[in-house]
This record gives structure tokens, sequence and C-alpha cells, in this order.
């Protein structure tokens, strides 16, 4: 349900990786994720996050 993509300045869940640059505490190596939840029914939406959760590698 989620779309890989920049704000559209729509209704639609959206999700995209991003590089965050920070100076002062500097973050883990890897992606970030900027989610906006959109109008879809939230339960549909937690269902997607939880199977995508599933396909993540996990780092150790």
């Amino acid at each position: 349900l989620f779309w890989v993509a920049e704000s559209w300045g729509g209704h639609l869940s959206l999700v995209l990786p991003v590089h965050a640059k920070r100076e002062v505490t500097p973050l883990p190596d890897g992606y970030i994720l900027r989610f906006h939840a959109g109008l879809e029914d939230y339960q549909d939406l937690l269902r997607d996050l939880n199977q995508a959760a599933g396909c993540l590698e996990v780092i150790k």
C-alpha cells in the first residue's frame, strides 16, 4: 500500500529512503525511511508494514 515516492500532495501512503546527515550525533550506516500515512485503512497499512518488516535483513 505504501508507494515509494516523494510527496505528491495527495492522500496516498508513501515511504521514502533518505540519507540523513547529522553533524552533532552520527547516525548508523544505512537508510532511514520516511513514512507518510495516507487515508487507507490503518489495519491494511499495519499489515503492509509488518509484511515489509518480515522481509528486512537483520543487522548484527
